[in-house]
């Protein structure tokens, strides 16, 4: 995946910023995917209690090494509510 750096000046009392502000360089990615990680919702909805939902983690690939899935949480549930439930299956 391709990243992108931007700058962008600041204005100070020592000079004036001229009509080039910011520059933006995209470093280009070499690095081949090999890993593919999929989400689901694996219980129908639920009206609360312990058991409120399940969500599955997929990965397609190799599993010679560890993989280290990045992913928020967000939607109406109250918080405090359901960040007890947040824990990995055993």
């Amino acid at each position: 995946m391709n990243e992108t750096v931007t700058v962008a000046l600041t204005p100070s009392t020592g000079y004036a910023i001229g009509s080039s502000n910011s520059a933006t360089v995209t470093l280009v990615s070499d690095e081949t995917v090999t890993q593919t990680v999929t989400v689901t919702a694996t219980t129908p909805p639920h009206r609360g209690g312990p058991d409120a939902g399940t969500f599955t983690f997929t990965r397609v690939g190799s599993t010679a090494s560890a993989l280290t899935v990045s992913f928020t949480v967000g939607g109406t549930a109250t918080a405090g509510a359901i960040t007890s439930l947040l824990a990995p299956a055993s």
